[in-house]
């Protein structure tokens, strides 16, 4: 199976340290943070996994290169901010069969990886997990084995809600998805809007349960709180 890693992001909320490097390039324990999330999907047996870049593109394509241990990288431009749908459409003619998304600053566990590998049947999966301030993110509405919805950062959320991490796997039926998906709010193409047009359309999007470590890295703090962390996939190589 291959993956998409979502990288091309400027980090404005971690500015200085993004002025001359994308977020992706930001230092934790000593090594980029797109080092750990390629390290657990090379753990979890990907053998190709895409890259898509943007903002100072080169700096990660320089530094990685062709390859990640035995894993073959290649690298897909996105040559404008319009997205995670947007940016998952760059790689559409190399992702000829189901795919995972993974995301340079939200860092997960190999088992994760080989999870979402194993879900087949749906044609898209998203990974849930619980938060405490659910509210901030978006709340994925489910019932059986099945997603029903996502409200994007509504106003009041139980405390027991289920929110999006932001890993998927998905079937090429999303590109389609993604061509009728609208511009948000924020005027982008977001990843939770076509699976939205998923659901609509009656096809099936499952979950799985996010149950290892997460590092969701979105500003200067939560770095903070990375670097005095003691996860073990976060430790050693």
């Amino acid at each position: 199976m291959k993956a998409l890693v979502l990288a091309a992001g400027k980090g404005v909320r971690m500015r200085p340290l993004t002025s001359d490097k994308p977020k992706a390039m930001v230092l934790l324990k000593g090594k980029p943070l797109l080092e750990y999330t390629l390290k657990e999907l090379e753990k979890a047996g990907i053998e190709e996994c895409g890259i898509v870049i943007g903002y100072h593109g080169k700096k990660i394509s320089s530094y990685f290169g062709e390859s990640f241990g035995k894993m073959k990288l290649k690298y897909f431009v996105q040559a404008e901010a319009l997205g995670t749908a947007h940016a998952v459409s760059v790689a559409e003619e190399w992702l000829d069969a189901d795919f995972v998304v993974g995301s340079a600053d939200v860092i997960v566990e190999a088992g994760l990886y080989r999870e979402l590998a194993e879900k087949r049947g749906f044609a898209a999966v998203v990974t849930v997990r619980h938060d405490d301030f659910p509210e901030r993110y978006g709340v994925v509405r489910t019932s059986n084995d099945l997603v029903l919805g996502i409200s994007e950062k509504p106003r009041e959320a139980g405390k027991n809600a289920w929110v999006n991490a932001g890993i998927y796997r998905f079937s090429p039926a999303v590109f389609e998805a993604i061509r009728e998906t609208k511009k948000s709010k924020r005027n982008e193409f977001e990843l939770t809007d076509s699976i939205k047009v998923l659901i609509s359309k009656g096809k099936r999007v499952g979950f799985v349960q996010l149950k290892g470590g997460c590092m969701d890295i979105g500003d200067l703090r939560d770095l903070e709180r990375a670097e005095k962390s003691e996860l073990d996939f976060l430790s050693g190589f």
